[in-house]
């Protein structure tokens, strides 16, 4: 995910150089359309229903299945927002901590699917949107159960210490220099 935020910052700079606002999008939804063909409807987040096809599918869908999808959701995500496709980050990024936690119980059956898909939407959403109360809850509503909260609780730490000096999704225009102040 956080590799997806790298992205993002290179994809806005490379998509804002089209001056036009419609050449803009209509480029963003080519590449979108090509990453859709690639990974399958799973791989475009819409929403509930897409991380309950992805759950429901998982048992039967090989782990390099699982990564082309979640590859062709991340590419998405960060061209999305880069190319000017309005709508939220959070249930973008939610998808792609369900399918990351997916892969990741498919590689350790081992560890539960609650939890896996659980830690994962945390990295995810917190990653994404920098809120470690929405990266706790927003797994714990999605899997429908409290016993994972304390897991979260323990888990949101490192993934906040891994983002809280990264780049955020956003890009801010620079701020002109107050009259008066000249270097």
């Amino acid at each position: 995910m956080l590799g997806a935020v790298y992205g993002y910052r290179a994809l806005h700079g490379l998509f804002h150089r089209v001056r036009n606002p419609v050449l803009m999008t209509g480029l963003g939804g080519v590449v979108l359309g090509v990453l859709g063909a690639l990974g399958g409807p799973q791989a475009m987040f819409k929403d509930v229903v897409t991380m309950r096809s992805l759950v429901s599918t998982a048992p039967e869908t090989s782990v390099p299945h699982l990564a082309v999808v979640g590859l062709c959701s991340l590419a998405a995500f960060a061209v999305a927002a880069a190319s000017g496709f309005r709508g939220g980050r959070v249930i973008a990024s939610a998808v792609l901590g369900v399918n990351a936690g997916l892969i990741a119980h498919a590689l350790v059956p081992s560890v539960p699917v609650t939890l896996a898909v659980a830690c994962a939407v945390l990295g995810a959403v917190v990653a994404a949107v920098r809120s470690c109360w929405l990266g706790i809850f927003i797994p714990a509503a999605m899997v429908g159960s409290v016993t994972v909260l304390p897991v979260l609780c323990v888990a949101v730490l490192p993934v906040w210490l891994l983002v809280v000096r990264r780049p955020g999704m956003t890009i801010r225009p620079a701020r002109p220099e107050p009259p008066g102040v000249s270097g």
